[in-house]
C-alpha cells in the first residue's frame, strides 16, 4: 500500500473534528447512497478481514502533523525562565510542522516553535424550536438562541483570506483500486458536507488534489511507529507504547439518527500521535474495524485502523 496526501480546502467551518472513524462512516454513507446497503457490505468485507483497501488518517491542519506522544525531547530540565516557556510551549503543542515531525521521528531534535494549535474555534448561533410546531416562536423555551462549537484551521490571515487554500490534510494508505474507489466517495461528500450540521452549511469542503509521498517510510534503524489516526488495536498489535485516549460516545448518522436508540456504546481510541515500540517487521497500518458497536443494528462497524509511520522509538521514547 502506498503513501498519499489528500489535499483540501474547508470552505465553511466544521461542526465535526476530522477524526479518521468518523471520516470512514461517511464515506460508507455515500457508498449506501449511490449503490445501496448490498454494496457496503461487500465493500467492508476486506476491511473486516484484515485486507482494506485503503487506511485514513485524522485530517489535520494544512502542514502539520501530530507530534508524538511523551517525547524524550520533552524531558529537558529549563536552567532559565526563557526556557522554561520554550519547554512548556513544546509540551503543550498538540502539531509539529511536518519537517519537525520528520525530525522527531529520524530520533532528532526539532528546530524552532511548534507551530501552535491548528485550530480556531468559533461558535455558531441557532434558534431552538417548538417541538409540537416545528417553528421558532411559541411558549417556553422556543426561539431563543443557543450556541454550537465549530472549527477552521488556523493557518495565519494570509491563508484564510486565500481561495482555494489548501487548509486541510488527510493522509490514506491506498493500493491502486482503493485511491480510485475512495476519490469517488470524496467526491460525493464533498457534495453535501462532513459531519454535524452540514445540513445548515457546516463542513462543506473542496477535493483539491491527492499526491503521492515517497520515501516517508524511509527511517533507518526505526523499531517502532506512531500512528496518525483515530486507532483501536487489534489483537496482535504492538502494546508497548505511550499515548492518549479519548473514549467516544458516537452516535448512528444520517436517517438512523433518528431511530429509537441512536447512541453508540463508548469506545476507547488512541488519539493520533500515540507511539509504539514495534515487535517485528514494521506494518504500513495497524488496527481493527471494531464491530458490535450499536445495541440495535448488530451490522453497524466502527474503522479503527490507522496509518502508521516508521520512527525510532528506543531513541524519542527513552
Amino acid at each position: 500500500m502506498d503513501l498519499y496526501r489528500i489535499n483540501l480546502c474547508l470552505t465553511s467551518p466544521t461542526g465535526s473534528l476530522w477524526q479518521s472513524d468518523t471520516l470512514f462512516g461517511q464515506l460508507c454513507w455515500q457508498l449506501v447512497f449511490r449503490d445501496g446497503e448490498d454494496a457496503l457490505k461487500n465493500f467492508l468485507k476486506p476491511f473486516l478481514n484484515g485486507d482494506p483497501p485503503y487506511v485514513l488518517s485524522d485530517g489535520f491542519p494544512a502542514g502539520m502533523l501530530p507530534r508524538p506522544l511523551l517525547s524524550r525531547l520533552d524531558d529537558d530540565i529549563a536552567s532559565t525562565v526563557e526556557e522554561y516557556g520554550e519547554l512548556k510551549e513544546r509540551r503543550k503543542s498538540k502539531y509539529l510542522t511536518i519537517a519537525q515531525f520528520h525530525d522527531v521521528c529520524s530520533g532528532r531534535d526539532y528546530k524552532g516553535k511548534p507551530p501552535g494549535s491548528g485550530w480556531k474555534h468559533t461558535e455558531t448561533l441557532h434558534a431552538s424550536l417548538d417541538r409540537n410546531t416545528n417553528r421558532t416562536g411559541g411558549e417556553g423555551s422556543a426561539g431563543e438562541l443557543f450556541q454550537t462549537d465549530a472549527w477552521l484551521p488556523d493557518l495565519g490571515e494570509d491563508a484564510a483570506s486565500a481561495r482555494n487554500t489548501r487548509n486541510l490534510q488527510v493522509y490514506v494508505r491506498a493500493s491502486e483500486n482503493g485511491l480510485a474507489i475512495l476519490k469517488e466517495l470524496l467526491g460525493l461528500l464533498s457534495k453535501v458536507g462532513f459531519g454535524r450540521d452540514k445540513s445548515v452549511g457546516l463542513g462543506q469542503f473542496i477535493l483539491l488534489d491527492i499526491e503521492k509521498l515517497d520515501d516517508w517510510d524511509n527511517i533507518p534503524d526505526a523499531d517502532g511507529f506512531i500512528s496518525l489516526s483515530s486507532y483501536v488495536p487489534a489483537t496482535n498489535d504492538p502494546t508497548d507504547g505511550r499515548w492518549k485516549i479519548r473514549v467516544k460516545k458516537g452516535a448512528l448518522g444520517e436517517h438512523l439518527a433518528l431511530s429509537e436508540l441512536p447512541f453508540k456504546r463508548p469506545l476507547i481510541q488512541f488519539e493520533p500521535g500515540a507511539v509504539f515500540r514495534s515487535d517485528g517487521n514494521l506494518r504500513p497500518w495497524c488496527g481493527r474495524v471494531v464491530c458490535d458497536v450499536s445495541p440495535v443494528y448488530p451490522d453497524i462497524v466502527q474503522g479503527c485502523q490507522s496509518i502508521a509511520l516508521p520512527l525510532r522509538y528506543s531513541v524519542i521514547a527513552g
